[in-house]
């Protein structure tokens, strides 16, 4: 019966220890997994950063290109107004344009061409950025998915992980309650079958006495001598008890 408990207790323990190694490792990998987690979003983060400032790039340089396309649109309206004072007369009205006031005109218009060009030199580089700055966004936008969809899946991956924990602290407990039972009632029974040893040690002890009592009185009873006294004394006793009854 002791080498049954121990077996038993052992039994149990080895299954609990069992349970403790997966929840030591649960917990370490739920660890690595918040980690990973706190990792994705300081990446998140410094990605949302990097697109805030790409996208007021773009609000610039989309400002850049409206600017441009209304230089250009000034430039073509002053070359064509600039066409105009090249003739010596309207050509609608036929009404003659003096030397001077063409010429003027045409050095007016110069010299806003002039004003524009520059300024349209200026916008040309960050209009041409447009595109870098298009590519850039997306290249952040693909990353930060990819980023979400890493971290969707680790944020899963944990809570599997808590799942599987929380089944394995109920089940530790079943267990621990099942053992703690267990060794109750083999205790029980070992108290029961020491009590019931004990008995049949009684039992024994006096059937060895009685045993021992009965062999005595037979060897008694085979001595003729003593069978003699035995019915003499007897007789001596009915004899008085008559006497006494009459």
């Amino acid at each position: 019966l002791e080498r049954r408990i121990r077996w038993i207790n052992h039994q149990h323990e080895t299954t609990l220890e069992d349970i403790r190694k997966k929840a030591r490792e649960l917990k370490g990998d739920y660890e690595t997994s918040t980690q990973a987690i706190n990792d994705i979003n300081e990446k998140l983060s410094g990605l949302m950063d990097k697109y805030n400032q790409t996208v007021r790039k773009r609000e610039k340089s989309s400002l850049a290109e409206e600017m441009y396309q209304r230089a250009q649109d000034t430039i073509a309206q002053l070359e064509k107004e600039k066409e105009f004072f090249h003739n010596q007369s309207c050509p609608t009205c036929n009404q003659s344009i003096s030397d001077e006031l063409r010429q003027k005109k045409i050095t007016r218009k110069d010299e806003r061409l002039k004003k524009l060009y520059s300024v349209i030199g200026q916008l040309e580089e960050r209009v041409n950025q447009i595109k870098d700055v298009e590519t850039e966004l997306n290249q952040i936008k693909s990353e930060k998915k990819k980023l979400e969809d890493e971290k969707k899946a680790k944020k899963y991956q944990r809570d599997k992980i808590k799942k599987e924990a929380e089944r394995l602290k109920k089940e530790y407990e079943e267990k621990s309650k099942k053992a703690a039972q267990s060794a109750q009632d083999e205790e029980k029974e070992k108290a029961d079958l020491e009590n019931a040893l004990a008995t049949l040690r009684q039992e024994e002890k006096d059937l060895t006495e009685e045993s021992q009592y009965l062999d005595v009185a037979g060897r008694l009873l085979r001595d003729d001598g003593i069978k003699a006294e035995i019915i003499k004394k007897f007789l001596i006793a009915y004899s008085i008890w008559r006497s006494t009854n009459s």
